[in-house]
């Protein structure tokens, strides 16, 4: 067998993971042997393989595609791209990786509604009318035009193209091409909109100031208002499918949370325990959710909102809005650039930078790994699961 005459650097950044381990590995296609070692410093990239005396890449390994590294190690010995993996561990936490990146600022207006469909696809809309969009997870954000110069306070999409806005006088706006064009609807109603859900193309519902509900069925083609127990402001609004939401806000007696189970046929006024002023809410089933509001209020249900229970934010800020993307992962974001990150269910919240100072009034993710908040001075923040860095490892030749 022939020895490695010479270790080639290769200089690279991994994408989203391969943030477990160091590697032993007996590469293809002679299975000759190069493991851990102090004496040859080499910086990997991607999956290094043997051929003709040099050290060669051989693909690209993304955290997307191999969920773990036991997966990564099965997906190359199948396709064999090396014979051999062993894990080893190093001293890196994924966690300490999480990273929010503020994004180049396209507006001075106040960003108050945030809806992505993937990681790349998302719009926002704010103060006098904004509307930003991106395909390409907010490198690049492109006005569009609204048609409005009233405040925009909510945005949901169902998909790349079917999104409607909503926001001060009744205003509902609808768009059916991703924002190319936004086209006016009838609201029949004066009051502030505040927030708004969509679960498909066609079911929706709008929540607003005077507890008001709309409903439509068809795109917004149509809105009807819908009976609410309360008659102050309601803030927000989250629906898992046509029949299954909560709405959010305050009345005299405190912290509002209504529900329905029937499309808001009839809306039932829970007990949320609290006084503050409620914000925001997510569920990630007709059981799972979570209701943020003043004061650093957290409140979680299991059953649907039979009963909600308080959980420790360890904040004072008020909280905006939140977003789960499974019954553990959630983010939460507030005033003065508030973040607080979940993994279990909100039974401990993890305060992260948010590296802005400014209030922040949205987040969307749509899986653990990809979310966007926005806020005062059209401040946009993007959160990365793991971040991009390099890995030094360190390789001797053993193969004599």
């Amino acid at each position: 067998m022939k020895r490695i005459k010479q270790i080639v650097i290769i200089p690279i950044v991994l994408i989203f993971g391969m943030i477990y381990s160091s590697c032993e590995l007996i590469v293809a296609p002679d299975r000759t042997k190069i493991e851990n070692s102090p004496e040859i410093p080499i910086v990997v990239e991607d999956i290094l393989t043997y051929k003709e005396d040099k050290l060669k890449t051989s693909g690209s390994f993304d955290y997307a595609e191999n969920k773990t590294y036991k997966d990564l190690k099965s997906n190359l010995i199948e396709d064999k791209v090396i014979s051999f993996v062993t894990l080893q561990t190093i001293e890196d936490n994924a966690t300490n990786r999480d990273t929010w990146t503020p994004q180049t600022r396209k507006t001075s207006s106040t960003l108050s509604g945030v809806s992505f469909t993937d990681a790349n696809t998302g719009t926002v809309v704010g103060w006098s009318g904004t509307i930003l969009r991106t395909t390409d997870g907010g490198i690049n954000w492109t006005k569009q035009t609204s048609g409005t110069t009233e405040n925009l306070y909510g945005v949901s999409f169902t998909d790349a193209n079917n999104g409607t806005a909503v926001g001060s006088d009744g205003i509902i706006l609808r768009t059916i091409d991703g924002g190319a064009s936004w086209t006016p609807q009838t609201s029949g109603t004066p009051q502030r909109l505040s927030g708004v859900s969509f679960t498909d193309a066609k079911n929706g519902t709008a929540v607003g100031y005077s507890s008001t509900i709309l409903r439509t069925t068809d795109g917004g083609a149509s809105w009807t208002p819908q009976s609410s127990p309360t008659t102050e402001a309601l803030h927000g609004v989250y629906f898992t499918d046509a029949n299954n939401g909560t709405a959010v806000g305050l009345d005299i007696s405190g912290g509002t949370i209504l529900r329905t189970t029937n499309g808001g046929v009839t809306w039932t006024k829970q007990t949320s325990g609290t006084t503050q002023f409620l914000h925001g809410v997510s569920f990630t089933d007709a059981n799972n959710g979570t209701v943020v509001g003043g004061g650093g209020t957290i409140l979680r249900t299991i059953n649907g909102g039979t009963n909600w229970t308080p959980q420790t934010s360890g904040t004072p800020q008020r909280l905006s809005e939140v977003s789960f993307t499974d019954a553990n992962t959630g983010t939460v974001v507030g005033d003065n650039g508030t973040i607080l990150r979940t993994t279990n269910g909100g039974v401990s919240w993890t305060k992260q930078t948010s590296g802005i100072t400014e209030d922040l009034y949205a987040v969307s993710f749509t899986d653990a790994n990809n979310g966007t908040a926005v806020g005062d001075n059209g401040k946009i923040t993007r959160f990365t699961k793991g971040g991009k860095f390099d890995i030094d490892v360190k390789f001797k030749d053993v193969s004599g």
